[in-house]
């Protein structure tokens, strides 16, 4: 899908509320007032920090949103790398930027009902779908999970879903399984959530659904997986030449030969890298680029992705 913006966009913190335990809600205001670029539910956006920090949050909105602001929440981690904890630290009329928005989990078009199942934080984009299907008329259900009620973003029955709250794995799993067993024949299922909540989602419909299609958008980086074989990376504008050895990534080789290129997430979620590839095929490791982006293979993610060629030629 085409990105709402082009370069950065100047952005005022407008509001923030406490939407849940350790879950902000910001509404963000054009700086200079003027209307943001539309973007389709389920898209999410880059979102630069006054300390350069750059982290990608769902945007919440249904299609009556204020043309010069948009909604984003955010949940502190203790364990993160400082970016929640620094969006937890803002205050109304703080200064930000947004990055071109993209939407790798796109709602369907058409009839079919949708069936939308979230965990944790992973309800905010399709919360944002629920706004727009309610606003077309269009059939759907929406199911949360969360740790505690006071850890879930909407109550029990809110904007038409249903929250279950505290359930272990095998209670869970039990739910799911009611879930699709329940869904229209020819429902299409949305799941959005910590990695481990989405297998079992999946799992689910597998089982009992398996010709039936199943979109995802995770918020963590997918688990790593075992490191490819050393190679080599040629900079076509450099004329210069970086070994890769096994294990390493292509961002930590070029950094050791003094070449920075950009990075924020590290983890191949917000494209921060994005480099382009002008000969050799790259292994695809990353949860930026979509399916077609990966095929063209005209692009890579340096910080997570490898090659599965001896040599890869990058543009650089």
């Amino acid at each position: 899908m085409t990105p709402i913006a082009t370069g950065w966009t100047p952005v005022v913190v407008e509001r923030i509320i406490d939407w849940a335990e350790d879950v902000k809600q910001f509404t963000l205001r054009h700086a200079g007032g003027t209307a943001l670029p539309s973007a389709g539910p389920g898209s999410h956006v880059d979102v630069r920090l006054p300390d350069g920090q750059v982290r990608q949050y769902s945007l919440c909105d249904g299609p009556d949103r204020a043309p010069a602001t948009c909604t984003i929440a955010v949940r502190r981690a203790q364990a993160s790398r400082g970016g929640s904890q620094a969006m937890h630290a803002l205050q109304p009329g703080a200064s930000l930027e947004l990055g071109p928005a993209r939407n790798l989990f796109p709602l369907h078009e058409g009839p079919a009902p949708a069936v939308l199942v979230g965990a944790g934080i992973g309800i905010t984009p399709l919360l944002s779908m629920v706004r727009h299907l309610r606003a077309d008329g269009r059939a759907h259900r929406l199911y949360q999970f969360a740790r505690s009620p006071a850890r879930a973003l909407l109550a029990d029955d809110d904007d038409g879903g249903q929250l279950f709250c505290g359930l272990d794995r095998m209670q869970a799993r039990a739910v799911l399984d009611d879930i699709v067993q329940q869904a229209p024949a020819d429902a299409r299922f949305y799941v959005c959530g910590p990695p481990g909540f989405m297998a079992e989602v999946q799992a689910a419909v597998a089982a009992q659904r398996p010709q039936a299609e199943v979109a995802s958008e995770r918020f963590e980086p997918a688990a790593a997986a075992d490191p490819g074989p050393a190679f080599v990376v040629r900079l076509a504008r450099r004329g210069l030449a970086v070994p890769v050895p096994a294990g390493r990534s292509i961002l930590q080789a070029l950094a050791g030969h003094g070449v920075q290129v950009p990075s924020a997430c590290e983890s191949g979620l917000c494209g921060t890298c994005l480099t382009g590839v002008l000969a050799g095929l790259p292994d695809h490791r990353d949860d930026y680029l979509s399916a077609d982006e990966k095929a063209a293979n005209t692009s890579i993610c340096v910080c997570v992705s490898g090659s599965v060629t001896p040599e890869l030629v990058l543009d650089l």
